[in-house]
């Protein structure tokens, strides 16, 4: 037999093999759908978002096809993101419309619409899940409603 110490260095040797082996075994990750490589677990949904700083006594209105979401009574200066998912993510152009109607009698009514061209996102990777299709818009009332 040999001596403590070389026995003792056979054993680190040893579990250091045997973590290595079994770090390579976990990333070896999503298999089969990636091609052998790592993938991560970032999600991402199909679609289309509208950021605007909101002014008080407006009614907000964003459509995507026959979806909508609405903001009302904003306070002013506040950061509004609406979200509407997109159920036919196939569709590469969806449309998009949007209005800011005042509360109050006086003001003047938006009215946009746009076709949104759907960009396809693939957070982990082009060989790993999920594929999502998104188009992101910023409304200002001196630039109007925009394509990002």
């Amino acid at each position: 037999m040999g001596s403590r110490k070389a026995r003792h260095r056979g054993f680190r040797t040893a579990t250091r093999l045997g973590v290595a082996v079994a770090g390579c075994a976990l990333m070896a990750g999503c298999g089969d759908q990636s091609g052998g490589r790592s993938c991560t677990a970032a999600s991402a949904e199909s679609q289309v978002t509208l950021q605007l700083k909101a002014k008080a006594g407006i009614d907000y209105r964003f459509c995507v096809e026959e979806s909508c979401e609405a903001k009302n009574g904003a306070i002013s200066g506040e950061q509004v993101i609406l979200r509407i998912p997109v159920k036919n993510a196939s569709a590469k152009v969806v449309n998009v419309s949007f209005s800011a109607t005042p509360t109050a009698s006086g003001g003047a009514k938006v009215n946009e619409t746009r076709s949104a061209k759907l960009k396809k996102i693939q957070p982990n990777g082009p060989s790993c899940p999920p594929t999502a299709y998104a188009a992101a818009f910023s409304y200002a009332p001196s630039t109007g409603l925009h394509e990002l």
